[in-house]
Protein backbone atom coordinates (compact mmCIF):
# COMPACT_ATOMS: atom_id res chain seq x y z
CA UNK A 1 0.00 0.00 0.00
CA UNK A 2 1.90 2.95 -1.47
CA UNK A 3 1.69 6.95 0.09
CA UNK A 4 1.85 5.46 3.80
CA UNK A 5 4.22 8.41 6.04
CA UNK A 6 6.38 7.65 8.75
CA UNK A 7 7.36 10.64 11.31
CA UNK A 8 9.69 9.15 13.15
CA UNK A 9 12.57 7.09 11.32
CA UNK A 10 16.32 7.23 11.23
CA UNK A 11 17.81 6.39 8.17
CA UNK A 12 21.49 7.09 9.22
CA UNK A 13 23.55 4.25 10.24
CA UNK A 14 23.20 1.02 11.48
CA UNK A 15 20.35 1.50 14.34
CA UNK A 16 18.30 -0.38 16.40
CA UNK A 17 21.36 -2.73 17.32
CA UNK A 18 23.32 -1.20 20.46
CA UNK A 19 25.68 -3.95 20.76
CA UNK A 20 26.65 -4.01 17.07
CA UNK A 21 26.95 -0.15 17.31
CA UNK A 22 29.39 -0.16 20.08
CA UNK A 23 31.70 -2.95 18.67
CA UNK A 24 31.50 -1.39 15.08
CA UNK A 25 32.24 2.13 16.32
CA UNK A 26 36.03 2.24 16.03
CA UNK A 27 35.66 0.79 12.27
CA UNK A 28 32.49 2.87 11.00
CA UNK A 29 32.52 6.37 9.81
CA UNK A 30 29.74 8.70 8.30
CA UNK A 31 30.53 7.26 4.60
CA UNK A 32 29.50 3.67 5.86
CA UNK A 33 26.53 5.27 7.18
CA UNK A 34 25.39 7.08 4.51
CA UNK A 35 25.72 4.06 2.17
CA UNK A 36 23.31 2.19 4.58
CA UNK A 37 21.08 4.72 5.03
CA UNK A 38 20.93 4.76 0.99
CA UNK A 39 20.03 1.25 1.85
CA UNK A 40 17.36 2.17 4.53
CA UNK A 41 15.75 4.64 2.34
CA UNK A 42 15.22 2.65 -0.60
CA UNK A 43 14.24 -0.25 1.77
CA UNK A 44 11.71 2.01 3.46
CA UNK A 45 10.43 3.39 -0.38
CA UNK A 46 9.87 -0.22 -0.99
CA UNK A 47 7.93 -1.33 2.06
CA UNK A 48 5.19 1.39 0.41
CA UNK A 49 6.56 5.01 2.73
CA UNK A 50 6.56 7.74 0.38
CA UNK A 51 7.57 10.42 3.08
CA UNK A 52 9.59 10.42 6.35
CA UNK A 53 10.55 11.86 8.68
CA UNK A 54 13.93 11.72 9.87
CA UNK A 55 15.24 12.75 13.81
CA UNK A 56 18.47 12.06 14.49
CA UNK A 57 20.73 11.72 11.64
CA UNK A 58 23.76 13.23 10.82
CA UNK A 59 22.81 16.44 9.44
CA UNK A 60 24.98 16.98 6.58
CA UNK A 61 24.69 13.50 5.57
CA UNK A 62 20.58 13.16 5.39
CA UNK A 63 20.57 16.58 3.90
CA UNK A 64 22.32 14.71 0.86
CA UNK A 65 20.29 11.56 1.02
CA UNK A 66 17.36 14.27 0.94
CA UNK A 67 18.72 16.56 -1.65
CA UNK A 68 19.91 13.17 -3.96
CA UNK A 69 16.46 11.88 -3.82
CA UNK A 70 14.42 14.82 -4.41
CA UNK A 71 16.54 14.81 -8.02
CA UNK A 72 15.70 11.23 -9.15
CA UNK A 73 19.54 10.22 -8.23
CA UNK A 74 19.00 8.07 -5.08
CA UNK A 75 15.72 5.71 -4.66
CA UNK A 76 13.54 6.93 -1.37
CA UNK A 77 10.87 8.53 0.20
CA UNK A 78 10.74 11.78 0.42
CA UNK A 79 12.34 13.46 3.45
CA UNK A 80 11.51 16.19 5.92
CA UNK A 81 15.00 16.00 8.03
CA UNK A 82 15.94 17.23 11.31
CA UNK A 83 19.58 16.85 11.83
CA UNK A 84 20.76 15.65 15.31
CA UNK A 85 18.67 16.30 18.22
CA UNK A 86 18.65 19.75 20.30
CA UNK A 87 19.55 18.10 23.82
CA UNK A 88 21.00 19.18 27.13
CA UNK A 89 24.51 18.90 28.26
CA UNK A 90 23.83 14.96 29.53
CA UNK A 91 20.41 14.79 28.27
CA UNK A 92 19.48 11.68 25.67
CA UNK A 93 21.08 13.36 22.53
CA UNK A 94 24.29 13.93 24.51
CA UNK A 95 26.93 11.87 22.77
CA UNK A 96 29.15 12.11 25.31
CA UNK A 97 27.03 9.80 27.84
CA UNK A 98 28.74 6.75 29.11
CA UNK A 99 32.18 7.81 27.93
CA UNK A 100 35.10 7.46 29.96
CA UNK A 101 35.90 11.62 30.56
CA UNK A 102 38.70 12.11 27.91
CA UNK A 103 36.65 10.55 25.26
CA UNK A 104 33.65 12.80 26.49
CA UNK A 105 35.48 15.68 25.95
CA UNK A 106 36.65 14.35 22.20
CA UNK A 107 33.06 14.03 21.53
CA UNK A 108 31.55 17.08 23.20
CA UNK A 109 34.40 19.14 21.06
CA UNK A 110 32.15 18.03 18.02
CA UNK A 111 29.14 18.49 19.19
CA UNK A 112 26.62 21.23 18.05
CA UNK A 113 23.72 20.09 19.01
CA UNK A 114 24.02 20.31 23.02
CA UNK A 115 22.95 23.76 25.16
CA UNK A 116 22.39 24.68 28.27
CA UNK A 117 19.58 27.67 28.53
CA UNK A 118 17.46 29.61 26.05
CA UNK A 119 20.70 31.64 24.14
CA UNK A 120 22.19 28.29 23.64
CA UNK A 121 19.49 26.60 22.64
CA UNK A 122 18.81 29.08 20.47
CA UNK A 123 22.74 28.90 18.55
CA UNK A 124 21.89 24.94 18.77
CA UNK A 125 18.91 25.07 16.47
CA UNK A 126 20.51 27.72 14.45
CA UNK A 127 23.78 25.30 13.62
CA UNK A 128 20.94 22.58 12.54
CA UNK A 129 19.34 24.71 10.60
CA UNK A 130 22.43 25.59 8.98
CA UNK A 131 23.79 22.13 7.96
CA UNK A 132 19.66 21.56 6.32
CA UNK A 133 17.35 20.60 8.84
CA UNK A 134 14.08 21.46 8.15
CA UNK A 135 12.36 20.33 11.20
CA UNK A 136 13.79 20.46 14.89
CA UNK A 137 14.07 17.70 17.29
CA UNK A 138 14.70 18.03 20.29
CA UNK A 139 14.87 16.26 24.19
CA UNK A 140 14.09 18.66 27.44
CA UNK A 141 15.38 18.01 30.48
CA UNK A 142 12.97 15.78 32.91
CA UNK A 143 11.28 17.56 35.52
CA UNK A 144 11.42 16.30 38.52
CA UNK A 145 8.87 16.90 41.47
CA UNK A 146 9.03 16.80 45.26
CA UNK A 147 6.01 16.13 46.36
Amino acid sequence: MPGLVDMHVHLWGIGGDPMRARLEALNRDRFDDEMTAVANARTTLNSGFTSVRDLGGDPRGIRALRDAIDAGTVEGPSITNAGEMISVTGGHGDGGNGLAEEFADMVHGKEVNLCDGPDDCRRAVRAQVALGARVINSRPPAVFSRT
